[in-house]
């Protein structure tokens, strides 16, 4: 099917760690670089003794690696390879894509150049070289409105991006769950995909980034469908174009 450029009326917003990459990058770097302790400070911050910045900072302080080393592993993180699809399909009909994401711009800069996608837009945490082999997080993204208590605050990043256009977001877990209430779809899966469900959200479930490539292709074609046809996701969505 040949789908027309045209002036689409929404952007796509899409979360990182285990939405595009397979598995959380910050985890696999502490599992293979971090000293033990690192799973100690996970268990404050899961346990709620100390908030995400913090845990964060405290984990990154423990990365003993030096930046060749580093590059190397990141060249063997894997994605799901669909995205590098659904970013060809975004571009070919000029739908804004963006990520917003709670993790480290170093780590995602050098994936998504990996694959040959780093021309995309993102907002995340920043990684700052240190002497010895260390390394330091800045939170640029952090706001003391966020609800979520991430460094990143997503509702605060599709605000700046709307432009009065509606927002589809994609993502599957903890630090996506605030945002998805201030959007007009949300395609999900894991735990963000329990949270739709329970809150009676907007949403498509997703396994992989082929599902998300076919759910946008089909809200493209069925923009102009009579509303009779259209299933009630659909006619949520395009009232809410329209409003």
């Amino acid at each position: 099917m040949i789908i027309n450029k045209f002036e689409v009326p929404f952007k796509v917003v899409c979360d990182f760690d285990g939405t595009i990459s397979k598995n959380d990058t910050f985890d696999q770097l502490l599992e293979r670089y971090a000293d033990p302790h690192w799973q100690n400070i996970e268990a404050d911050w899961l346990n709620g003794k100390i908030g995400t910045g913090e845990c964060m900072s405290k984990q990154m302080s423990l990365v003993n690696v030096e930046k060749a080393e580093l590059d190397n592993f990141l060249s063997r993180i894997q994605i799901d390879i669909n995205f590098v699809r659904f970013v060809k399909f975004c571009k070919s009909l000029n739908i804004e894509l963006s990520i917003a994401s709670d993790g480290v711009d170093y780590l995602i800069k050098s994936i998504l150049k990996n694959y040959k996608i780093d021309s995309l837009n993102f907002a995340s945490n920043k990684l700052i070289f240190k002497d010895n082999n260390k390394y330091q997080l800045e939170f640029k993204k952090k706001t003391d409105l966020c609800d979520s208590g991430s460094m990143v605050c997503k509702c605060s990043v599709v605000q700046d991006l709307k432009n009065n256009k509606k927002i589809i977001y994609i993502g599957d877990g903890f630090s996506d769950l605030c945002v998805s209430n201030h959007v007009d779809l949300v395609i999900a899966k894991s735990s963000l995909l329990a949270h739709c469900i329970k809150n009676k959200l907007p949403h498509y479930p997703f396994y992989d980034f082929s599902d998300v490539h076919s759910i946008v292709k089909n809200l493209i074609k069925n923009k102009n469908i009579i509303t009779s046809r259209r299933t009630e996701k659909e006619r949520v969505f395009f009232k809410n174009l329209n409003s």
